[in-house]
This record gives structure tokens, sequence and C-alpha cells, in this order.
């Protein structure tokens, strides 16, 4: 990467300013603030303004950069941005307002990312100023060339360490990777717990140029995370971490691994015994289980430990998501380091076999408007219990628990369920399942559908007298109930010109269930307006919360107008 940073203009413009100040003579803009540059002159004079630009190609196509304004910047409100153009001689062309524009970074100021088209093309970039009003000045530009540097500016590389031959001391080394543009402010080291942020580290040891360190603080046996850092004038930054640790074999914990790891299914249960911790106060154990023996070792932070019995004994289960072989060893670690005992193999036999087996009738037992009584029966348990068993139930063809479902009490044998909410002329399904410690299982899929005609109710002579007084009477009769129980009866009813009438308009209910007709009175104070022309509809809503409606068609609606006090 190469930067071009208009020295022969700089020099030429403060050679003008010189001049200025020996002869009185009028300065003349610089290059990229002139009339070439696009920017807009005003009556106080053109606009300039001071921004550095730093950019490094990330990758074949991808050109990071970032802008730093500096003292010399627009007094009005005003906004960055960076405009580039590819394969030009920047001698004869540089990229201006309109021509090709960075993407701005919305998780970090003033950074910016630009696109190239193929990865052997040369970049010219170019910052500018904006302001509120328009007017535009043109700062720094830099040309970057095909080849990809793989890093962010100025960074610290990752530390490198090694045990003094006192053996309590540790040498850390690290360098700059990349070009600073600016001065290095301070640079150092910085150490914590592993899987803490360097942000957060609070241990931080300055160094000079010589990026080196010293450190005999370190206890032994004790992980840590190191990161190098340095800032310059742009920021601060971190480079990559490394682990560093004192070892201390003479103080290495000991432990065990037991043969003969028992197996229930997908449920394998080992054990091992710690030998020696060398008097350490924090002692925690564990099983660390892989499939192939070199993945030993790796990610153990993440292992389960519990604490050994006073004879060092312990024991841990673990559920396996697969049948097959299984290898598995103790571990201990104390405040001194990590043990390990032996490496020793276990098989898991296909638990398909212990899986239940499961029926759904296809028959309903019963069914109302809205509910339904449905059967299915768990043929065996696998040998192993049933743990959960039921009827999942939906309007998709598959229905499974992440739907609804009715769980139902037992084991082995025939089960019915009652499934609500069942949507009437549309098929829903519903398939029985079981549960044990081998998995679950569905049976097959059966369908129900239950048609609104065999349970609408009937109404018949639906009338609406008025009263001189403004009041309203409504009567109905129910010729036909379909056997169906009701929680409520009434009438609903609305202006003429809003449609159908339903419960969550105007109703009242007949306060009776009792009876084949009943009838309710409604006063202009309260429920009617008068001069207003309404439709009414008489309901009821069955034990089950089915609403039914006298008829909604328009031919044979009902409708009333209650009388202004001069008619």
């Amino acid at each position: 990467m190469k930067y071009n940073r208009s020295g022969i203009a700089r020099w030429r413009a403060l050679f003008l300013s010189f001049a200025v100040l020996l002869f009185g003579c009028e300065t003349v803009d610089e290059p990229w603030s002139g009339p070439s540059g696009g920017g807009t002159g005003g009556s106080d004079g053109r606009l300039s303004a001071d921004i550095r630009i730093v950019a490094t190609r990330k990758s074949e196509a991808t050109v990071d950069v970032l802008l730093a304004p500096g003292r010399n910047m627009p007094a009005e409100r005003y906004s960055l941005g960076v405009c580039y153009l590819c394969d030009v001689d920047p001698s004869r062309r540089l990229p201006e307002y309109g021509d090709g524009s960075g993407l701005e970074d919305p998780g970090r100021k003033n950074r910016y990312a630009v696109f190239c088209s193929r990865a052997e093309t040369q970049v010219v970039i170019r910052a500018y100023v904006r302001t509120a009003t328009g007017r535009m000045a043109y700062g720094d530009y830099v040309q970057v060339f095909p080849k990809v540097d793989g890093g962010i500016w100025a960074v610290p590389a990752k530390p490198q360490w090694a045990v003094a031959e006192d053996g309590r001391t540790v040498e850390l080394s690290s360098s700059v990777v990349g070009e600073t543009d600016g001065s290095v402010k301070r640079r150092g080291f910085c150490l914590a717990k592993p899987g803490t942020a360097p942000e957060q580290a609070t241990s931080r040891i300055s160094v000079g140029e010589t990026f080196g360190a010293r450190i005999d603080t370190l206890r032994r046996g004790i992980e840590y995370a190191v990161w190098a850092y340095l800032e310059d004038d742009w920021e601060l930054r971190y480079g990559d971490s490394t682990h560093v640790r004192i070892p201390a074999p003479e103080l290495l914990p000991e432990v065990e691994t037991a043969g003969g790891a028992t197996v229930s299914i997908r449920r394998v249960t080992a054990s091992g015994r710690v030998v020696e911790t060398h008097g350490a106060r924090e002692v925690r154990a564990g099983i660390e289980w892989r499939i192939a023996e070199e993945d030993f070792g790796r990610n153990m932070t993440h292992w389960r430990t519990v604490t050994p019995s006073a004879a060092g004994g312990f024991s841990m289960a673990r559920t396996v998501d697969r049948p097959g072989r299984w290898l598995y060893r103790a571990f201990v670690t104390t405040e001194y380091g990590w043990g390990y005992g032996a490496v020793r193999s276990v098989e898991v036999p296909p638990y398909e076999q212990y899986l239940p087996t499961v029926r759904t009738d296809s028959r309903v037992v019963s069914h109302t408007a809205a509910t339904a009584v449905v059967a299915g029966e768990v043929l065996s348990d696998g040998g192993v219990g049933i743990t959960e068993r039921g009827i999942c139930h939906g309007p998709i063809s598959r229905p499974d628990l992440s739907g609804k479902e009715v769980e139902v009490r037992g084991t082995v044998g025939r089960m019915t369920a009652r499934i609500e909410g069942i949507p009437l002329d549309k098929t829903y399904y519903y398939r029985a399942y079981a549960e044990n410690a081998a998995g679950r299982v569905y049976g097959e899929v059966q369908t129900l559908y239950i048609r609104s005609s065999d349970f609408r109710v009937e109404f018949r002579d639906l009338e609406a007298r008025v009263a001189s007084d403004g009041s309203v009477t409504f009567r109905v009769r129910i010729a036909n109930d379909r056997g169906q129980k009701f929680r409520e009866r009434g009438f609903c009813w609305d202006y003429a010109s809003y449609g159908t009438p339903t419960v969550s308009d105007h109703k009242k209910d007949a306060r009776s269930v009792l009876g084949s007709s009943y009838e309710v009175r409604v006063s202009s104070t309260y429920d009617v307006r008068k001069g207003m022309k309404y439709r009414v509809r008489a309901y009821v809503v069955t034990e089950d919360g089915v609403t039914w409606y006298s008829s909604d068609r328009t031919y044979d609606a009902v409708y009333f107008t209650v009388p202004k006090d001069d008619d």
C-alpha cells in the first residue's frame, strides 16, 4: 500500500501563505477546495477543511477507510464522506462528490467501506466535507494498490511469551503490524482472566519503543489471557490474545479414571478418583467425553465439574446424542493446574429398540360443535417405562408438541383426550404420542371434520315491537336446538346502515335459558336512540362456547325504527 499526500500542493499552499504575510497578496486556495474540486463558493470565501484519511485493503474486493477531521473545519454543520474512482491516474483526475461513494459503517464513527470490482483494481479514495447549505470541500486522498494487507492500519501483533530460566518470570514481546499514521502515544500489555474482554483488564503494563516486558508476579499453574495494545492519534487498539501459564509439574493434581461406565439407554454414568492434590484449596473434578481421542483437551472450560468426596471419589452422568462408541477420562483442576486420568471407552447400544409403540384411533369417540373426544393407545413402553403420553392436535397435517396437546396420565394402554377449539367446516388433525427415556414417538395422523349444519340452532318468528314510549320488545322462538344446552340467550342489534349485528355490538341477555321462546325489552333511554333505524338478531351461546345467530341473510332481516317524540 502507498499513500499519496499531495506533497507538492501542500508546499505550494505554504509558499503562498508566506507570500501573503510578506507582500499582502491575496491567498489562493488549496487544489482540493477550489473550483476543480466541486466546492461551492460563498460570500465569506471558499470553504476549506483539514481531513486526514487512512485506507487499508481488507480483502481482494474491500477497502476499509478511516477519516480524522483536523482543527481547520467549517463552523457550520457538516457531514463527512468519501468518494473514489478505480484505475485512474490521480495526477489527471481526482474523485469528486457524485463518483463512487463509500458505505458508512453505522457501528463505528468515521469508518467507511469501499468495494472494488475485482482484485486487481487500483483505487483512489478522497475525503470530503459537505455542509448543511450544500457547500463542499475536499481533503486528502490516498491510492490503494492491489496488494491485500489483511490488517487494520497499525495493530499490535499477538504477544509471544516464554518462561525465563528462574522458572517464575514470564518474558513478553510483541510488535506493530501495519503502518501507523501519527505518533504512538503509548503501548503495552494487559492481563486478565480468560474469557474477559481486553477493555475490562485491570492489570496493565506500559512499555517503551521496545515492545517487551518481564513479569515475575504471575502465580504458577494459573492461566492468564494477555493482549498487546497501542494507542496512536486514531484510537486505542488491541491485538489478538494469547494464554500464558507458568507450569508447575511438581504441583499438578493426579486423578484416576474408573472403568465400567454404566449405560441406561441415552444416559451414561462414569466415575473417577482424585489421587493427589498437593494441598490445593480449590479442587474440582469431572468427566470429559469425546468421540475421537485427538479431541481430548480442547475447550476444557465448558465441562461441568463437581466437588470430590473426602476420599476423592466422584461420578457424573451424561445424556449422549447418539449410540456407538464413546471415549471418556476423568480430570481434576486446582489452582496449580489440571490433571488427567487414562482414556477409557464405553459402547452405547442403539436406543431405538427402547422407543415406545403408539397407535391413534381413527374413530372419534364423540364431539360437539367445538370439542371432540378422541382416543389412542400405547402398545409398548419399550421396556423402560413411559414418562409422558397424550394427544397432540392442530390445523396442520402433522401436529406435534410444538402446537397444542392434551397430556393423559398413565403408561401402557388405551387413552382418551378431549380437545377443544375445533373450527367448524374445516379439516382438523390429531395423533397420539408417547415418550420415554429413549425418545418420543407419534402414532398415525387422523382427521375429523365438524359440519356446522349438524349443530346450527334454528330460530323462528323473530320480531321487534316498538312501544309509544320508544321502548322495544324483542321476541323469538327456538325451533330446533340440535340437542344442545345453552348458557346464554339474548338479542343483539346495531344501526341498520352498519350491517349484520353481533354480540360485540349492542346486546341484552334474556336472563333465562329455559323454554323454547324468550323475549327482552330495551329502553329508549339507555339502549336505543329515537329517530334511528336498527337491525336486530337473536343469539344463543352453547355450553361449549359456540355462538349461534338467527339468519344473517339480508332478505329476511328484521329492522325497526324508534320514533321521535314529535312523530
